[in-house]
């Protein structure tokens, strides 16, 4: 896992899309990271966020478009993974760190325990059963995009399940009004 995070973060331009990493600890039964002061999980930011902080107002276009700064963002660290022959695996918005600025700041943490992509190799019949239930257990490139589009919709009030629909909204009463361009990107990313 060491070797994997320091790989990761010397790649050009990772210090800026990836939580920062001050230590790893590693004891006989456990990894740990310790990431740089400042940056918090954004869930942890959101459940302490007062009613004014941008992600509570997406309604405002302009609250938005930092928003979608933030999604490029992690779109950037999820490439430099991916190159890396690296599947995260756990996107959520514990694996999201903010500083909850005003500008886009998210940076992509929670990959020290990110998948290694490697080639099927031929095994013997009795095992390819195993192998067959295994596969419904399979990770890919397109569940780390659906992840973080999956999170983005959920920040902004959008079912990923009903992005098909015409009404794709949560919350009907009090809708977010989104562009076609925002609800047909979030839909690229969960159902291509």
């Amino acid at each position: 896992e060491r070797l994997q995070v320091d790989r990761i973060m010397s790649y050009p331009g990772a210090d800026e899309v990836f939580a920062g990493v001050v230590a790893m600890i590693e004891t006989s039964d456990t990894f740990c990271i310790v990431h740089e002061p400042g940056s918090v999980p954004l869930e942890g930011k959101l459940r302490t966020a007062p009613k004014r902080f941008w992600m509570r107002n997406l309604s405002v276009p302009a609250h938005r478009v930092v928003l979608w700064q933030n999604l490029g963002r992690l779109a950037k660290a999820l490439g430099i993974l991916h190159s890396h022959g690296l599947l995260h695996g756990r996107i959520d918005s514990y694996a999201v760190f903010t500083e909850g600025a005003q500008e886009a700041d998210f940076r992509l943490g929670g990959f020290e325990w990110s998948l290694v992509l490697g080639e099927a190799r031929t095994v013997h019949p009795p095992l390819q059963q195993v192998r067959t239930k295994i596969r419904q257990l399979t990770y890919s490139y397109a569940h780390d995009w659906k992840a973080i589009a999956s999170l983005f919709a959920s920040f902004i009030g959008i079912d990923p399940g009903g992005l098909r629909r015409a009404d794709p909204y949560i919350d009907t009463d009090n809708p977010i009004e989104l562009t076609d361009g925002e609800i047909d990107l979030l839909r690229r990313m969960i159902d291509p």
